[in-house]
């Protein structure tokens, strides 16, 4: 389970503030704590959503600081990042790998420059290392190790010609390539074994490491004629309709009144009853 930290403290201090200090230091105070609490209930809700399909122990902090992020992303920050930047305080623009510690970091220092009673607990150190460490890692992992003195990828897409010119391939690794990428939308196995036997045999040559990443194409099952009775009508949820094989119009199709042409009549040989199709 993953450990939802919130770093509140419950601890109350008086912090007297200066005389005349600006009355909008408490009402952006309430308007980041209002933000906490919606980043939270967001979050929340996408993990219930995503739980069930986390497979990975590893990915669950990822999950629980993506969730966190897409949450505040959700929100339009450009006004409070102003006002947090005339305290010199972080805008959230860097939050990607630390969505909750960075914000929670930044109320509690918002805290006490408002002089409220109750203090926020800054977050531990571990919790904003620990982003940038899987994020380390899992690049390594999915990208290899980058090249000696430098920390970024670069990623070429090729093609039929890189199958037919081993030289063309070379030159590309050569030239800084670290990742090669091949569509699976185009070409065939022949083509890809090809181009994948000439990054082997570039990076050998040269000495350095490049990935074959395979962008997998998917199934091209689609939708062929489509027979409505009227052509206003709209499926709604719950509605029925009929995904046929052949025999359009058909009055096989029982009660359904909209009859659609399945283009790959095989995936009828593997589908039960009870099975989720996604359209």
């Amino acid at each position: 389970m993953i450990k939802e930290e919130a770093f509140v403290s419950t601890k109350s201090r008086r912090v007297d503030i200066p005389h005349g200090a600006h009355g909008d230091r408490r009402q952006l105070l309430d308007d980041m704590e209002r933000l906490w609490a919606d980043v939270h209930r967001l979050a929340d809700r996408q993990l219930s959503l995503w739980r069930p399909s986390i497979r990975r122990r590893s990915f669950r902090l990822s999950a629980h600081n993506l969730a966190h992020y897409l949450a505040l992303r959700q929100f339009d920050l450009r006004g409070i990042q102003q006002r947090l930047s005339r305290l010199g305080l972080s805008s959230l623009g860097r939050s990607e790998s630390q969505a909750l510690p960075s914000l929670v970091s930044t109320i509690a220092s918002l805290q006490r420059i408002a002089g409220a009673e109750t203090v926020w607990d800054y977050p531990p150190n571990r919790a904003f290392d620990r982003g940038a460490r899987l994020l380390e890692r899992n690049t390594a992992e999915a990208l290899g190790p980058a090249r000696p003195g430098q920390r970024i990828h670069i990623m070429a897409t090729i093609g039929e010609e890189a199958a037919e010119d081993p030289a063309f391939v070379r030159q590309i690794i050569k030239n800084g390539a670290t990742l090669v990428r091949i569509n699976c939308g185009h070409g065939d196995h022949d083509m890809w074994a090809a181009i994948i036997r000439s990054v082997r045999q570039a990076s050998a040559e040269l000495g350095v490491t490049c990935r074959v990443e395979m962008d997998l194409d998917g199934p091209h099952a689609r939708t062929g004629d489509v027979f409505m009775p009227d052509r206003k009508l709209r499926l709604r949820r719950g509605d029925r309709f009929a995904l046929l094989a052949s025999a359009m119009g058909s009055t096989a199709s029982g009660d359904a009144q909209v009859q659609a042409l399945c283009q790959v009549p095989e995936v009828f040989t593997s589908i039960h009853p009870g099975n989720t199709v996604w359209f």
